[in-house]
This record gives C-alpha cells, structure tokens and sequence, in this order.
C-alpha cells in the first residue's frame, strides 16, 4: 500500500484537478432540478470532492434505482443521523432530541461518483439519466426542515 501511496502521492495534483472539473461539470447540470439539494461550501475553500453528495427533496429510492438500473452507481451517506446506520443498530446511546436535520439526510441523501477518470463522455451520460429521469417521473417534493 505505501508503493502504491508514493505513486499516487505524484498525482496529487492531476487528481485533485480532475475531481474539480467533474464536480464542477455535475453541479452546473444538477443544478436545474429543482428536487435536488446541492452541496455548498465556503467561499474560499479549496475542496477537493471525494464525490458528489445529493440530498432528494422528494423520493430519493426512486431516483437512486433509476440511477443505478442505469450504471451510475450510487452510496448512502455514512452521515445524518448515525444511530440508524445498520452497524450502530445494537449500540447504546443516549438521546438527547429528536434529530430531524439528522434524519432528513439520512432518508434523502446519496453519493454519486466525481471519479478522477470520468470522461466527458461519462460526465454527459450521468446528466442525460437525470434528465430522462426528470423527463419521465411526477416529482413531489417535501420540504426540508433542516
């Protein structure tokens, strides 16, 4: 792992770039939909994106189907409300309210990939199967209280 971390440790850069430019490429045309929640950041931050996180004001499960039916893989977040996540199901804790933000994204948000080998090709179909999916399904969308 370490050779392969000095190797990557020299792409640093052209990594970084390429994640940016799909990132960029993605918020520019999700953006038109107005059923998704985009990430922001600050100002005069340098991100580099790791992917690209969506929160769905209406039924993520459909659209993540559809997307995935569609070769665009898909995560769910390991973040909102951590206490639903299947690996802390049998651990005690203590609550100290009801988490709605938390819960929120925890129901309606998903990954998908800023890969740093995404091709224009790659960058274009991802929009198209979000456009077909907007084309082609009634969207309902609920409010978010966070």
């Amino acid at each position: 792992q370490a050779a392969m971390g000095r190797i990557q440790l020299k792409r640093t850069e052209q990594i970084k770039r390429f994640r940016k430019e799909n990132f960029g490429y993605l918020y520019k045309h999700l953006s038109k939909f107005p059923d998704l929640i985009l990430p922001r950041s600050l100002p005069d931050a340098d991100v580099c994106w790791f992917s690209f996180p969506l929160t769905v004001k209406g039924d993520r499960g459909t659209l993540v189907a559809y997307l995935e039916k569609n070769g665009i893989e898909t995560r769910s977040m390991f973040s909102g409300n951590i206490l639903r996540h299947p690996a802390f199901k049998r651990t005690a804790y203590r609550r100290t309210g009801r988490y709605e933000g938390a819960n929120y994204i925890t129901e309606h948000s998903f990954w998908i990939s800023v890969h740093p080998r995404l091709t224009q090709v790659d960058r274009e179909y991802i929009v198209k199967v979000f456009d077909d999916y907007y084309d082609t399904h009634a969207i309902e969308t609920v409010g978010c209280s966070c």
